[in-house]
């Protein structure tokens, strides 16, 4: 084997098909560490619905009566959401812009029923969450966020499933609040990346093999762009998937709620 690699390599064809891949190795490590040293200040967060009893939709809705806590409402649900700091920078409580605060928001008629912090990375960061008078909106609030510092907030209201939704802006996180999840067009297209890079790989042995003879330089960078594709084809979209996953706080994926529930946090709703 050794004396086959040695061989392949005394070849033009072969230094130049090595050439190339450290170069462009040597490229993409430069740009990913380029990518990661700059600055990034990005608040992501998660959420995860469930109907507890419902009677909006029920055929016997106008005979049947759901009370919470005395309160008689169309229907129960629960929706739990995982905040945390998902960048490289301090985010600070006094960055939230006060005409547009960071707040869990209930569409239509629905109304909060109860609301807490259950879970945090650390007591320090201070994370409170508080009602308005109409029990419409949720206001989040926190100390500060160090990287991938986090909490968990609960929310009871009457609403249906995807009524509950994270809205406001933070000074320095243009994106705003971003919710991650998988992406139902990723897992879609993954399998199709991975067929059409395979299957031009495999169609265009022929076609290298055909210009080996006449261009080593263009049978090389044939050979290794092909490679690169298929291999990017195949491995970035699981990456970006371990990567959303990595990025949940581990002191927030040990809580015995969000370990029940993280694969469901992350799924496309």
């Amino acid at each position: 084997m050794y004396d086959k690699v040695i061989s392949v390599l005394a070849r033009p064809e072969g230094q130049v098909q090595l050439t190339i891949a450290i170069f462009l190795f040597s490229l993409s490590v430069a740009w990913i560490l380029y990518r990661r040293a700059l600055p990034r200040h990005r608040l992501d967060y998660a959420s995860y619905d469930l109907v507890v009893l419902g009677n909006r939709y029920s055929v016997l809705k106008d005979e049947l009566e759901i009370r919470f806590q005395g309160k008689a409402v169309p229907q129960v649900t629960t929706t739990v959401f995982a905040f945390w700091n998902n960048g490289n920078q301090t985010i600070h409580g006094a960055q939230i812009v006060e005409s547009d605060a960071l707040r869990i928001a209930l569409r239509g008629d629905a109304q909060l029923l109860k609301l807490h912090i259950f879970a945090h990375t650390r007591p320090v960061i201070a994370a409170q969450v508080s009602a308005d008078e109409a029990l419409k909106n949720a206001n989040v609030r926190f100390d500060y966020l160090d990287p991938g510092d986090g909490f968990g907030v609960f929310t009871a209201h009457s609403g249906s499933a995807g009524e509950a939704i994270v809205t406001g802006t933070i000074r320095g996180v243009k994106e705003g609040p971003r919710r991650l999840r998988y992406n139902r067009w990723l897992n879609a297209v993954t399998p199709l990346l991975v067929s059409i890079g395979i299957a031009i790989a495999i169609a265009s042995i022929p076609t290298i093999n055909a210009f080996a003879g006449h261009s080593t330089w263009l049978a090389a960078l044939t050979t290794t762009l092909l490679c690169g594709f298929v291999a990017v084809s195949v491995c970035a979209p699981l990456l970006l998937r371990k990567q959303r996953l990595r990025s949940f706080p581990p002191e927030l994926r040990k809580h015995p709620t969000f370990s029940g529930i993280l694969p469901h946090l992350l799924e496309d709703s």
